[in-house]
């Protein structure tokens, strides 16, 4: 019998999906881009056709067996911050080892805005019409 080596590896964009997807199911957080800095690149990606993946503010460290993933997120004014940062990390964790076996070593999680949901859904629509 040959010894056949086989791998299975994650890109990293995979591993965003996941947690952006994971991250976006907790009360609270509204969204994982939002700054004018995102906003300005999104509009210079969509101007020189770069591709826009919708993944701003989600970045993975993909090992062989391990990874790691830092957010910039959007919260709910009026959320207790503590309390969505802790769901998000465990829900995070629970989609990505259970999809992929790769244990989460690490998951960073920076604010970077507070709104309250009127305002988010009003600059989304202005974002919509445009």
């Amino acid at each position: 019998m040959s010894q056949e080596k086989t791998d299975l590896t994650f890109d990293a964009q995979a591993i965003e999906h996941l947690a952006n997807d994971a991250v976006l199911e907790v009360d609270g957080v509204l969204a994982t881009q939002g700054d004018a800095f995102n906003k300005m690149k999104n509009q210079v990606s969509q101007a020189t056709d770069e591709k826009d993946d919708g993944l701003d503010g989600v970045e993975a460290d993909v090992g062989e067996v391990e990874v790691a993933i830092d957010l910039d997120i959007v919260v709910e004014y009026g959320k207790e911050i503590p309390k969505i940062f802790n769901e998000a990390v465990n829900n995070i964790e629970n989609k990505v080892e259970h999809s992929t076996g790769l244990d989460v070593v690490e998951v960073n999680i920076n604010i970077q805005d507070i709104m309250k949901l009127e305002d988010f859904n009003r600059i989304q629509m202005r974002q919509a019409n445009k």
